[in-house]
């Protein structure tokens, strides 16, 4: 196998593998990503991809299963606040709990948990 050092040698191992096997070269490039015609195109202009972009496409070519992709920051968070929801959610509330009456003043709209000179605070 040639070595992958720049975006146009992966699409050439992958257009060469595509060959290969008797298949066209985005489907065999669908499972590295989405929209494997974008992600060729992009790869293709690359002066130095990533080591995993590097793994990915050996990996495609060895007929191995692929080294997971990471997410990118936004969907990291995504994922932990949803986790974190999860968690919350699932905490048990205590016997005595009574919600608090958050409708706002209908003169100031200030919250009615926080009070204000109209109405004052809601107590629990």
């Amino acid at each position: 196998m040639t070595t992958l050092v720049t975006g146009a040698d992966i699409v050439a191992a992958i257009e060469q593998g595509a060959k290969e096997r008797g298949v066209s070269v985005h489907w065999l490039a669908r499972r590295l990503s989405s929209d494997p015609r974008k992600w060729l195109s992009q790869v293709a202009i690359a002066q130095r991809p990533t080591p995993l972009t590097i793994a990915r496409v050996e990996a495609l070519l060895a007929d191995e299963p692929l080294p997971r992709a990471v997410a990118n920051n936004f969907q990291l968070a995504r994922e932990e606040r949803a986790a974190r929801h999860t968690v919350a959610a699932s905490l048990p509330l205590p016997d005595d709990f009574q919600p608090l009456d958050r409708e706002p003043c209908p003169r100031c709209a200030v919250r009615g948990d926080i009070g204000c000179s109209h109405r004052g605070a809601v107590r629990p």
